[in-house]
């Protein structure tokens, strides 16, 4: 089993742990014998709505740089969390003032002859912009993600399905094939 926290801080006041409580909070558990209806599980809790802004302090602007325009971005994508949000202008980060649960869960079902692995992804996200724009809107959103093995002989066969349900756009549902095979 597996407690961790990541702090997050960009300037001085962060440094001086003055945006606490803010980090990632999370629990995992793991067990040793794949064999099981449920072999692992994890919740995660994201919060960073604190950002050091008690007593007038400077928000810390997470994942946003004075030097580097894009921020924590590559290609338009954030590295690191899919919390955050990369602004349409590639310009840094269009949110970091946000609360986030996801909850994954792994396992496999199996008969005599074949096994079933599968994997439930679970997100619940509030997204209230950044500190520095306080009129940007509010954005709730729900994350499912499930991936399911269907073949494990010569080739492994998964489906994959996926929906996000968004207070801001048009509901998504999503259905792939996974095919991979290992030499």
């Amino acid at each position: 089993m597996e407690i961790f926290y990541n702090y997050l801080f960009e300037t001085s006041n962060g440094l001086k742990l003055k945006n606490m409580p803010d980090g990632r909070y999370g629990i995992f558990y793991s067990t040793v014998d794949k064999d099981k209806i449920v072999n692992s599980v994890i919740y995660e809790f994201t919060y960073t709505r604190n950002q050091g802004t008690k007593n007038g302090l400077q928000a810390e602007n997470y994942f946003n740089n004075g030097i580097y325009r894009s921020g924590w971005t590559y290609g338009n994508i954030f590295l690191g969390s899919p919390f955050f949000s990369v602004s349409a202008s590639g310009d840094g980060i269009s949110n970091n003032k946000f609360v986030a649960h996801h909850i994954g869960i792994g396992g496999q079902f199996s008969n005599y002859f074949n096994v079933f692995p599968y994997r439930l992804l679970l997100s619940a996200f509030r997204n209230e912009g950044i500190f520095q724009n306080p009129y940007s809107s509010i954005q709730n959103a729900f994350y499912i993600y499930s991936e399911f093995g269907i073949l494990r002989d010569f080739i492994h066969l998964d489906i994959q399905t996926g929906l996000e349900f968004n207070s801001e756009t048009p509901s998504l549902f999503g259905v792939g094939l996974l095919l991979t095979k290992q030499f």
